[in-house]
């Protein structure tokens, strides 16, 4: 089994030798960046446990914040993730470069 790496580009999120995205080490991408920002000593995992409710709001109210200040260019970058895969699954489903 590989060591995780601490970086977070896309040679985490790709595995080398397949054509697309690790989904595990991309859904992982939050969890690492919050563990590489928060203090050791902070069981942050533990507090949400805890108080699941102002967890919540907390994350509600910083996505609402990031949404209206980056909003466009995080749409723009999910529609592209999203164009990029489906053009990898039609492209495997035809079983060629097509798209």
């Amino acid at each position: 089994m590989a060591e995780p790496s601490t970086s977070h580009g896309a040679e985490d999120i790709e595995e080398p030798g397949s054509p697309g995205p690790n989904l595990a080490a991309l859904a992982a991408q939050p969890e690492k960046l919050l563990d590489e920002l928060i203090p050791e000593e902070l069981d942050w995992r533990g507090l949400v446990r805890s108080y699941p409710v102002p967890a919540l709001l907390v994350a509600a109210a910083g996505g609402f914040f990031l949404g209206s200040r980056k909003g466009e260019a995080i749409v723009a970058a999910l529609g592209a993730f999203v164009s990029e895969q489906v053009s990898h699954q039609v492209n495997q489903a035809l079983g060629g470069d097509l798209l």
